[in-house]
């Protein structure tokens, strides 16, 4: 990895491995590209694993041009958390950091990120990844996380999961838990819920999980390509998310071939007993009712067809 190390790196900080996860993302891509390229003082390896059929010629051409720099996969099936674990698998660094192609990072984002794994006891953490245009920044992570007073100028949040916009990892421990579900990423083209999937795994395994306030990245969103969740409908994209928290549920309790009363009432929790469908007329609760019945049924028949366990879509994450 010293060939992508611009000039040196502090004794401590751990050594980086960037994995960007790209589909069909072509100039915000190459602006993160470029973002990245021009860190300094620190030790880190970019890995891009390509799931776009072709780009464009100015995308060919900075990969052509920092060849030396970047590590270019291509993968065949657009899966977001399978091109994850395609970069875990070639990763060489100690701490391994997810950036999605739509953000854009400061000049000194790596080092700051690195800084914190500076301390052994930080295991998993995220940047604060702020909205464009948004104010004051950081709007979304606080009602995201119910946070109070002023929690931005903290050094570091113990929270309970992170997004996966952007987020860091000892690169040991990801491997030891098997990455990441890759049937989610087939479930639902939007992948929906795969990092937290993740994440509680994560913390079951008897990890922690820190937000960064002062690190901060810039989400442009609203960009096409990417898993598209934020283009597509939003009865879509409420359909696919309550897919993927029905899979989590049925995984976590290992429910599939037949349901536990602890895995239908979990999945009541998220689908009909909330708020927003109590409030309504009992029509809705019905209709919320069945449409989760319908979505249980259909994990069930996706689980069936792909192997019944999430070893069938991982890959090997053993390093190479």
């Amino acid at each position: 990895m010293a060939e992508n190390a611009r000039h040196g790196t502090s004794a401590e900080a751990p050594p980086i491995s960037v994995v960007i996860c790209t589909y069909r993302r072509e100039e915000s891509l190459r602006l993160l590209l470029l973002d990245l390229l021009s860190e300094e003082d620190i030790v880190f390896e970019i890995i891009v694993v390509d799931q776009t059929a072709s780009h464009e010629p100015e995308t060919d051409a900075l990969f052509a041009r920092y060849s030396e720099r970047i590590r270019h996969l291509h993968i065949a099936e657009p899966n977001l958390p399978n091109a994850r674990n395609e970069g875990i698998a070639v990763a060489r660094g100690e701490v391994v950091v997810f950036i999605d192609d739509d953000l854009r990072i400061p000049s000194d984002f790596l080092r700051d990120l690195a800084a914190h794994f500076e301390d052994p006891a930080i295991e998993g953490l995220a940047p604060l990844v702020v909205v464009a245009g948004e104010e004051p920044a950081g709007a979304y992570t606080q009602q995201l996380y119910r946070f109070r007073g002023d929690w931005r100028s903290r050094e570091r949040i113990r929270v309970r999961h992170i997004i996966g916009a952007c987020m860091a990892y000892r690169l040991r421990l990801v491997r030891n838990l098997g990455g990441f579900d890759a049937l989610m990423g087939r479930l639902n083209p939007s992948a929906a819920a795969e990092d937290g999937e993740f994440c509680g795994r994560w913390l079951r395994a008897g990890h922690q999980l820190w937000l960064a306030p002062a690190v901060r990245a810039v989400h442009v969103g609203n960009l096409p390509g990417g898993c598209e969740m934020r283009q597509m409908p939003g009865s879509e994209a409420t359909r696919q998310q309550q897919r993927s928290l029905a899979f989590v549920v049925l995984k976590e309790e290992r429910s599939f071939e037949r349901m536990s009363l602890r895995a239908w009432l979990r999945i009541l929790r998220v689908t009909v007993l909330r708020r927003d469908v109590l409030q309504q007329r009992p029509s809705v609760w019905l209709r919320a009712y069945r449409g989760m019945r319908r979505t249980v049924n259909d994990v069930r028949e996706f689980w069936r067809q792909h192997g019944g366990s999430p070893a069938a879509a991982r890959v090997d994450l053993r390093p190479t």
